[in-house]
Parts: structure tokens; sequence; C-alpha cells
């Protein structure tokens, strides 16, 4: 989930050359790794997964994410530094089998993480946004999706969205919205887009709406 600065033309194109940049980083780094890995994996062929090969896969991820933010932060910085072009973002590896989640925040949006329990905990930012200045520090944080737990993320377009009075939608309607219980992710999404278009009341917008709504299922 990401969110370029400025409007128009010219930040749709940043837009997708982050969106390039990151996933051609990702993959590059991915692939390296898997092959260590792989290699590791066949001089011991005949032995069990050990607690060492597991961590090894999951340093793996965490190598693709921090090369994917800092080769791409270090891209725009140098590249394009004198359009003053810049994007936050929230970036992660989620393992399905275990809802592991691995993620760096570059400036954007606290996602909220909804707990089955209800509770709510915001997945803060660990880092600037990205493309301001080379070398910057995004640091990587961990945090769990157990069953029936949600991950909304968005861009400020949601809390941002203005009705005809000018009022914006806001935080405390969209948590309002989450904190009802819902059967399933679609449904959710559903609840929070009706607010939205009901709030807006067709006003025309200034800034995108964007989000999305993962929820972790039993595997059956």
């Amino acid at each position: 989930m990401a969110d370029v600065v400025d409007k128009g033309v010219g930040a749709a194109l940043f837009m997708a050359l982050f969106r390039s940049l990151i996933r051609a980083f990702v993959d590059q780094h991915y692939k390296l790794g898997w092959m260590d890995v792989l290699s590791s994996d066949l001089s011991s062929s005949q032995e069990t997964t050990s607690v060492g090969q597991r961590r090894k896969m999951l340093s793996t991820g965490s190598t693709a994410l921090q090369n994917a933010i800092d080769l791409t932060n270090n891209f725009i910085a140098v590249n394009h530094g004198d359009t003053n072009m810049f994007a936050t973002m929230f970036v992660g590896v989620l393992d399905p089998t275990n809802g592991s989640l691995m993620y760096i925040n570059g400036g954007h949006d606290p996602p909220i993480l909804l707990r089955a329990s209800g509770a709510i905990e915001r997945l803060d930012p660990t880092g600037p946004a990205v493309g301001i200045l080379p070398d910057m520090k995004f640091s990587i944080e961990n945090t769990t999706l157990d069953e029936h737990d949600t991950l909304i993320a968005y861009t400020d377009g949601v809390p941002d969205a203005l009705n005809p009075a000018g009022e914006p939608f806001g935080e405390d309607r969209l948590l309002a919205l989450i904190e009802t219980p819902s059967d399933n992710a679609e449904e959710l999404k559903d609840r929070i887009v009706d607010g939205l278009h009901s709030h807006i009341a067709g006003k025309s917008q200034y800034d995108d709406i964007t989000m999305f709504v993962l929820r972790r299922d039993p595997i059956s």
C-alpha cells in the first residue's frame, strides 16, 4: 500500500516507478536468497528441516524486504531527488501458514490490525517516506495475524474524505465501522466503502481513496 506525493500524471508515473522498483528488487533478492537456502538443503537432504534452516528462510524474506525498500529509496533519491517526489508506503511479507508478518512502514498511515477479540493495534511507521534522501534507515518490525485477525491498510484519502460541508471522514468514523463484528474481509470492506459513500454524499474528492482488507481464516 503506497501513496505518492502530489497529484496528476506526473505523480501517477512516479507511482508506477515506485511499484516497479519494489517488485523488481523484492523478486531479485528472493531468488538469490532462495538459491542459498536450496543449496544448503541439498547438502543435507536426508535431514529434517531444522530450526536453523527455518530461520534462514525467514532471513531470506527479511533480506528481500529490507533491500527492496533501501534500494528503491536510494534510486529515487539519487536519480530523481531534484523532483522532490517521494511516497509513503507499507510493505510486508506474510507467511499464510502461520500468520507471521514482517513489514516496513515508510511514513504511511498506520494500518489497523483488528484482533479476533476486537482489540485494535496500529502498525506504526518504522522509517520515513521513501525517496526523500539516500541512505535513510528503515527498520523491519514483526507481528502475527492469528486466526480471524484482520489487517486494514489505507491511504490518507480515506480519513481525509470530505462531505459537502467540508467535514473529513476522520479516524473515529473509520474505527467505529471496523469495531462492529463482521463475518469476513469482504463484508468489512463493503461496510467501510458504504460508510465513505454515505459521508461523501456525491462530493468530488481531491485525493485518491485506496484501501485493502485482509483476514486470516483457518486453513481447512
